[in-house]
C-alpha cells in the first residue's frame, strides 16, 4: 500500500526507471552475493555501487531506460 501512494504521483516514465533501477541493484547484489558464497570473491561495496552504476549508464546507452 505504501509503495503504491508514493508512486501514484509519479508518470509513467519515472516509474519504468525506478523499477528498472531496482530490478538492476537487486540483480547485481544477488550476483555479487553468489560470488561470495560459492567463488569465495568478495567484493568491496564501494566497488559494487560503481557496478551498479556502470551497468545503469550501460542500460541508459541501450535505451532500456530514461535517465533520472
Amino acid at each position: 500500500m505504501l509503495a503504491k501512494q508514493s508512486r501514484s504521483g509519479t508518470g509513467e516514465l519515472l516509474m519504468k526507471a525506478f523499477d528498472a533501477g531496482i530490478i538492476l541493484v537487486t540483480w547485481l547484489i544477488w550476483k555479487q552475493r553468489n560470488a561470495r558464497v560459492f567463488e569465495g570473491h568478495a567484493v568491496l561495496s564501494v566497488n559494487l555501487c560503481a557496478a551498479i552504476e556502470d551497468e545503469w549508464k550501460s542500460w541508459q546507452e541501450a535505451g532500456l531506460t530514461s535517465s533520472l
